[in-house]
């Protein structure tokens, strides 16, 4: 599990690197998928929604203000993206409905989530600056979460295999 660090959100534009083409590593590929999908897999978890309400691609102003649905926004464009890319686009069906399958899976295992979801975020906030921005102890926060990641690492990596499982049955 690691941050991405490779997608913005500004004025309601999306901006992606995963669009860039022929800029990417085909064996990275399920990898990429796989923690794209992972910022709704938790928010969907965490809220209890239906996972594709995170992953909508255009929202309206009610549902993104009022009822903050459309976070995904980005992630849905990750996805679609990483899909798109030549030697993925084949099976990037297969990939999206097993996503789905393993949300359920991993939804069933609510209780297992629940150490990240009660963290107090107050605990790793070291300043707010003047502009609504928060500088956060990152190491910190890694220390702490390291007993979820150790005993998450299984389910990941079954993901990620699953979708290499399918890429590599479909070349």
């Amino acid at each position: 599990l690691h941050p991405r660090k490779d997608s913005t959100f500004f004025n309601g534009e999306v901006y992606t690197s995963k669009a860039t083409l022929d800029k990417y590593s085909i064996e990275s590929c399920a990898n990429e998928y796989a923690q794209t999908f992972y910022g709704c897999l938790f928010e969907s978890i965490f809220r209890e929604i239906p996972l594709n309400l995170c992953l909508k691609s255009s929202v309206t102003k009610k549902e993104h203000l009022i009822d903050n649905i459309g976070n995904g926004k980005v992630d849905a464009l990750d996805l679609f993206c990483i899909g798109n890319r030549k030697e993925i686009k084949r099976i990037s069906n297969l990939w999206y409905e097993y996503i789905f399958d393993y949300f359920e899976k991993m939804k069933s295992l609510k209780n297992h989530f629940d150490f990240v979801f009660k963290i107090d975020v107050n605990d790793f906030i070291l300043k707010e600056s003047n502009s609504n921005k928060y500088i956060i102890d990152i190491g910190k926060l890694t220390i702490d979460l390291q007993p979820f990641l150790d005993s998450h690492k299984p389910y990941y990596k079954s993901l990620i295999d699953k979708l290499s499982n399918i890429q590599n049955q479909r070349i």
